[in-house]
């Protein structure tokens, strides 16, 4: 049994960790590369345009849903080490000075 788990473990580690889905040639994409390269990219506007060009060119052969699920995932590992980059490391304090301005708002009756 623990043996399953080490290998599922294996399994899982190596594929989260496989590069970005290429955009060559996006026509020779599965529908699942295409949506998790739409999440992958979703910062840069013209591969996005190209991608949603291409998915909308398949129209009745990808499910929306499933889709969806994958780009948001494809995005969130993508976007989870930009976390950790030097202009989000003040993220924290900003979001506490904004709640004490907000509770000092609604405290002095402008809210």
């Amino acid at each position: 049994m623990s043996r399953k788990l080490l290998l599922l473990f294996i399994l899982a580690t190596a594929g989260c960790s496989i590069g970005k889905v290429p955009t060559d040639n996006l026509t020779l994409l599965s529908n699942n590369s295409l949506c998790r390269a739409l999440g992958e990219n979703a910062d840069n506007g013209d591969i996005t345009f190209r991608i949603l060009n291409e998915i909308a060119s398949r129209e009745g052969s990808i499910d929306t849903e499933e889709c969806h699920s994958i780009e948001v995932f494809a995005k969130n590992q993508t976007s989870f080490g930009l976390m950790n980059s030097w202009p989000n490391r003040g993220i924290d304090k900003m979001n506490d000075q904004i709640t004490r301005d907000i509770q000092q708002m609604v405290a002095d009756g402008k809210l």
